[in-house]
């Protein structure tokens, strides 16, 4: 199952950190970092997290 895991670099109640042993622990995890966002990157720039979680969906078009 593809794992792609969008972190805040600016999060100060999960610290990047933790994504990173997340996406460690996690088999072929994929960690994103959008540096100038908090805890709530979805809100913070939705536009810009949008691309990527777009990006990522259409790199698995085909996949079994």
């Amino acid at each position: 199952m593809p794992v792609y895991i969008i972190w805040g670099g600016r999060d100060a109640i999960t610290p990047l950190p933790q994504g990173q042993q997340l996406a460690a622990i996690t088999p072929g995890a994929r960690l994103e970092v959008m540096k100038e966002v908090g805890h709530i990157p979805q809100i913070e720039d939705g536009k810009k997290f949008n691309e990527l979680l777009f990006k990522f969906v259409a790199s698995l078009e085909g996949r079994p």
